[in-house]
């Protein structure tokens, strides 16, 4: 019977090999998911943190080596299965991987291949997997608020590019977990869509999945963000935001074609308050659907009542103030 020792062997030996021929580690690696056994939970994870601990000391001595590196990553995707997502998390991600996806440098196999494993361990379900993909997220936004701001304050075009590189990557990630877990990826939006300070990269986001993503949009109806971006189209007064949220509705709307009906009153709410926009500009602090709805007669007969969302909603106004990263 296999065992982690004679996987740890087995990854050193393929590195140090001149083929370089993986899969057999792989196999191996499938074969011992498939029959291992551990007698206590406590058995198990004593000797999971011990393996991790040996890849570890693999990882340090190959590091510098980006063809055994590539390899080594390769090996570490496969072991998910076995080390659990929330060892990857602890042990491998803020020290290793997360800084592979910040630096442009790193080889482009090598990138892939870390980008695939964060995701992989973000479609998984445990606890601490829900707080990685805030993490991930909050990354993501910070560093999209960023962009075009680095050679400002003193990075230089360098700074700029890192920047960017990093912000793609993550953007990558996250949609590819979206990509699988599309319902859990609109819950998770739909956390930070309601701050306001967020509103407009996650909406930079959303509509990139959707132009990337051809199924499983309409799962948006399943969870709040539907509702809440209807919200942004009838109370946020940033001409930036809205424009943004309009093109984002109308990407949507083939997706949902069979249950728009129930959505009519606030859609009608919604473009008539954007053809009237220079009408009410200049009442922007009261420029809600009821404002609208009590000066065009257009609520009459439409069941359009107010959520507690939208009475708890933060509005953006005319000047968008977006995260600070500092």
């Amino acid at each position: 019977m296999t065992s982690l020792k004679d996987i740890s062997h087995n990854i050193i030996s393929t590195i140090n090999s001149s083929s370089a021929d993986v899969q057999p580690t792989i196999d191996l690696i499938d074969n011992f998911i498939t029959t291992q056994e551990f007698h206590t939970d406590r058995e198990r994870l004593d000797k999971i943190n011990k393996f991790s601990s040996e890849l570890l000391s693999i990882y340090n001595s190959i590091q510098d080596y980006p063809q055994k590196f590539h390899i080594f990553l390769k090996c570490l995707r496969a072991l998910l299965p076995i080390l659990g997502p929330d060892v990857v998390i602890s042990d491998w991600c803020d020290r290793i991987l997360l800084p592979i996806l910040k630096s442009s440098l790193q080889p482009k196999d090598i990138v892939e291949e870390v980008k695939a494993i964060i995701r992989e361990v973000l479609v998984c379900e445990t606890d601490r997997v829900m707080i990685f993909r805030k993490e991930i997220l909050e990354l993501y936004l910070n560093e999209s608020s960023m962009i075009g701001k680095a050679a400002g304050e003193g990075y230089g075009v360098v700074g700029e590019q890192v920047h960017a590189f990093w912000c793609r990557n993550l953007e990558n990630v996250l949609r590819g977990f979206g990509s699988v877990k599309t319902k859990d990826f609109f819950i998770l939006l739909d956390s930070y869509f309601a701050q306001k300070q967020y509103r407009l990269q996650v909406l930079n986001l959303l509509g990139e999945f959707i132009q990337r993503q051809r199924l499983n949009i309409h799962q948006i109806l399943e969870t709040p963000l539907f509702d809440s971006l209807l919200i942004s189209l009838q109370r946020d007064t940033s001409t930036t935001l809205i424009s943004l949220s309009l093109t984002t509705l109308v990407m949507l709307l083939p997706h949902i074609c069979t249950s728009v009906i129930t959505y009519l009153p606030r859609l009608y709410i919604v473009f008539i308050r954007i053809l009237c926009w220079d009408k009410h500009d200049s009442r922007c602090t009261n420029f809600d659907g009821e404002l609208i709805g009590n000066d065009l007669n257009i609520t009459e007969g439409c069941d359009v009542q107010k959520t507690d969302a939208e009475s708890d909603w933060e509005r953006c106004g005319k000047f968008l103030v977006v995260v600070d990263a500092g």
